[in-house]
């Protein structure tokens, strides 16, 4: 069994216009002008992990638009877990 994340930045499907109104706009203020990524862009990345040979290891992936700039501040919370510790969220 194989578990990756996958992150996509703006891709142009159906899901991106069903935001409230002001976060569409903030959402199209950010990406204008910029070509986003194509269903088939996500689709293939998937398929690259699953089909990758057993002693390769895909643990995340962030694909984004070429031009799409990092949002700042950017950070994604993680969790560590030593043995004998309970889950802890850092950055």
């Amino acid at each position: 069994m194989r578990f990756a994340v996958i992150g996509p930045g703006a891709v142009d499907t159906e899901p991106f216009g069903h935001q409230q109104p002001h976060v569409q706009e903030s959402d199209e203020r950010f990406i204008a002008g910029i070509e986003k990524l194509h269903p088939e862009d996500i689709a293939d990345t998937v398929a690259h992990v699953t089909t990758s040979p057993r002693r390769r290891a895909i643990n995340e992936i962030v694909i984004r638009p070429t031009d799409q700039a990092v949002r700042a501040p950017f950070h994604v919370a993680r969790a560590h877990v030593c043995p004998g510790h309970t889950a802890a969220p850092y950055t």
